[in-house]
């Protein structure tokens, strides 16, 4: 377990051997999604941050009971300021993630995973992703195993074993079932641009949204 870890650079800790090291990683165009809605329902600390530093007092960007834009227009709206914000305090996450001239999920994935937010050299064994999350976990066991000498570990037997155990549930509601419909042009252009390290690592796009299954 990495609780009692560093939150940064985990990737360099002492580990003792035979023992795997594993992380998680979402397609960065959901996981801006996620990241908003939940901003919306009045949580984390990155919507405070957005608010005292970055919007204007009467903008409506993160207010949806007093708005006159669709949720999409103002996500898209949102997206623009993460992106290309000018705010009032330059020491933000915000910020932080603007001056590495890299998206929001690729400084905080760096800041997380690896020794460097723009060179992305995880020191992980495996990473699991969040919108496949109990198959990624079978392929895991099964490589960790087969690292250890055990061939004799059955797919469908780790699959049984999960069954039960893992739910995925996405805590921020959505106004659209797919990632895709919230995006425009110029917003995608600022995940391929931003985030582009990752979209590379993982090979993710923007179609690869369809509705997770655990």
């Amino acid at each position: 377990t990495c609780r009692s870890c560093d939150k940064h650079f985990l990737g360099t800790m002492d580990r003792p051997n035979h023992t795997m090291l594993v992380g998680s990683v979402r397609n960065p165009f959901d996981w801006y999604v996620s990241l908003y809605s939940f901003g919306v329902e009045g949580h984390g600390q990155l919507a405070e941050v957005m608010r005292s530093n970055y919007l204007e007092p009467d903008s409506d960007i993160l207010d949806r009971s007093n708005s006159s834009k669709t949720t999409v227009e103002r996500f898209r709206a949102w997206m623009r300021v993460l992106f290309e914000g000018h705010g009032r305090d330059d020491a933000s996450i915000i910020a932080a993630a603007q001056k590495r001239k890299v998206g929001l999920m690729t400084y905080r994935f760096g800041s997380l995973y690896s020794k460097s937010s723009t060179a992305m050299v995880p020191h992980f064994d495996y990473f699991l992703r969040t919108e496949h999350l109990r198959e990624t976990m079978v392929d895991m066991f099964l490589k960790h195993a087969a690292e250890r000498g055990r061939s004799d570990l059955d797919a469908a037997r780790v699959r049984d074993a999960l069954q039960g155990h893992i739910e995925h549930a996405n805590a921020s509601p959505r106004a659209e079932k797919t990632a895709q419909a919230y995006y425009d042009k110029h917003t995608r252009r600022l995940v391929r641009r931003g985030d582009a390290m990752l979209l590379k690592m993982f090979g993710y796009d923007i179609h690869d949204d369809e509705p997770p299954s655990a």
